[in-house]
């Protein structure tokens, strides 16, 4: 079946695209007889989408400043 994959196969899949990209990728993946084309490497490398209640502050500073800049 075209297009399905293991959980496993998938993060393998993943660790390889992020190590070494597209073209690099695919052809490590033939030698090792894993079925993937660029393509698919490539879009398992794309960020998920920020839910539109994400945080706009990231952390506060605690400690007061030692003097003026």
């Amino acid at each position: 079946m075209a297009g399905c994959s293991s959980t496993g196969l998938t993060d393998r899949l993943r660790s390889i695209a992020i190590e070494l990209g597209g073209r690099p990728a695919a052809r490590l993946c033939r030698r090792l007889r894993m079925a993937a084309g660029r393509t698919r490497l490539l879009r398992l490398l794309v960020a998920p989408a920020v839910p539109d209640r994400a945080p706009r502050v990231l952390g506060l500073r605690t400690a007061p400043c030692p003097g003026p800049l």
